[in-house]
């Protein structure tokens, strides 16, 4: 027969081997959610994504000739491939980079678009031979920002 002692002995054993299986569950789950997460952080950084496509390259503006203060009238053919919309940049470039205006993208629709837009040249512009670029900045997630850069044709600038 046992002991009073032998007993309470036996029942720190045997509470210290189930204590210690718990913690190798608890840390074998914490492992498993750990690499987990390190696969979902990779695709959403990595996964090849592409929330627009110009479908025409370079895009081509209506007239090859403008005044300073005119409108520019380009049609961008491109299909969109996300409801997120986009954070637009627009410049003039000559060799030297004139910014615009930014703005918010206009919700356009999933799918084909062509849509024919109209842009201010402004009044203190140079005259020269410029490209339209627009540089596009998609948030698609948390981790992640995609960026597409698109240029007109060559046009020209006067007084």
């Amino acid at each position: 027969m046992m002991t009073r002692e032998e007993k309470i002995e036996e029942l720190h054993q045997i509470h210290a081997s189930g204590r210690a299986a718990l913690i190798n569950k608890v840390m074998a789950c914490m492992v498993f959610l750990f690499g987990l997460t390190i696969l979902l952080m990779g695709y959403l950084l990595f996964y090849p994504f592409d929330p627009v496509v110009l479908n025409v390259s370079p895009f081509k503006v209506e007239k090859k000739v403008y005044k300073q203060g005119d409108y520019i009238r380009y049609t961008l053919d491109f299909t969109k491939k996300t409801q997120v919309a986009p954070r637009i940049k627009y410049f003039l470039v000559d060799g030297v980079v004139y910014p615009l205006t930014k703005q918010s993208g206009v919700s356009r629709p999933v799918g084909y678009n062509k849509p024919g837009l109209l842009l201010k040249i402004p009044e203190g512009v140079p005259p020269g031979k410029y490209l339209l670029q627009i540089d596009l900045e998609y948030p698609v997630n948390a981790f992640r920002t995609i960026y597409r850069s698109w240029q007109s044709t060559m046009f020209e600038v006067v007084e």
